[in-house]
């Protein structure tokens, strides 16, 4: 739990400091909200995971845009999020891609996908096992107004032969 702490702490600042490099205009980010804290139910969609665990998790997290591409309608993005169940926990540190429909900017639906590291720590009470993997995620997303998002992301996660992966359903605030 304690790596999982460190990696999630880590994460945070990379983003922060990508953050504070776009404000410096090291990168290309117009978006006067290009912070997004997030909060969702995440599904296992492995029976073996969904059968050793719960079948519904809450997760929460953190995304900011590091990248606007506008001549494509695309951002890229930097993300850690924490999908937290009672003796499973998966924290997904990524990069993502969204590609933005066309003439809508970044009020419009949206589609995408992101690579990254997936942490995934399991404490069975008697042991306590930690693994981090190479993930990979789709999303597609909508905005509900001009601070609120909803967006479904599918994470892929393979560990021990099962797909610890599924599907975070959250809602967004930005900032």
């Amino acid at each position: 739990m304690k790596r999982v702490v460190i990696l999630t702490l880590a994460a945070v600042l990379a983003l922060g400091v990508a953050g504070a490099s776009s404000a410096q205009g090291w990168f290309n980010v117009q978006d006067t909200k290009p912070n997004t804290i997030k909060v969702g139910v995440f599904w296992p969609s492995d029976g073996d995971v969904r059968d050793a665990t719960d079948s519904l998790w809450f997760g929460f997290g953190y995304e900011r845009v590091i990248n606007e591409m506008a001549e494509t309608g695309s951002v890229i993005t930097g993300e850690a999020s924490w999908l937290v169940q009672s003796d499973l926990n998966i924290v997904p540190l990524t990069l993502n891609w969204k590609n933005y429909a066309a003439g809508g900017g970044a009020r419009s639906w949206y589609w995408g996908a992101g690579i990254g590291a997936y942490i995934v720590s399991a404490d069975t009470g008697v042991a306590y096992n930690d693994v981090t993997r190479l993930g990979y995620n789709a999303c597609v997303g909508i905005p509900i107004n001009e601070t609120l998002d909803f967006e479904l992301k599918y994470h892929y996660i393979k560990v021990t032969g099962d797909n610890a992966g599924g599907l975070f359903a959250t809602v967004g605030y930005k900032f």
